[in-house]
């Protein structure tokens, strides 16, 4: 349990760090990616392919952190 809390700790520390660099507001292509994954993640969840569900999430949150322009930031959050 306490591993648990640890890595859900350094997940929002590592996510608030790359939503502070952000530059808002967003591009619109940027905002178009993601509303589209949404779309798709909803379609995902009224079929009950939970699978599509996590992969689609995974997608939404790389895309939604690329803006940070911080390619290590990038990759630590990917891999938590």
């Amino acid at each position: 349990a306490a591993e648990v809390e640890e890595i859900y700790e350094l997940r929002e520390l590592l996510q608030g760090r790359a939503v502070d660099r952000m530059s808002l507001p967003s591009r619109p292509e940027h905002v178009h990616a993601l509303r589209a994954l949404q779309d798709e993640h909803d379609n995902a969840v009224e079929a009950g392919d939970l699978r599509r569900v996590d992969q689609v999430n995974d997608e939404f949150h790389r895309v939604f952190f690329s803006t940070c322009g911080h390619r290590h930031l990038i990759e630590a959050i990917a891999h938590y």
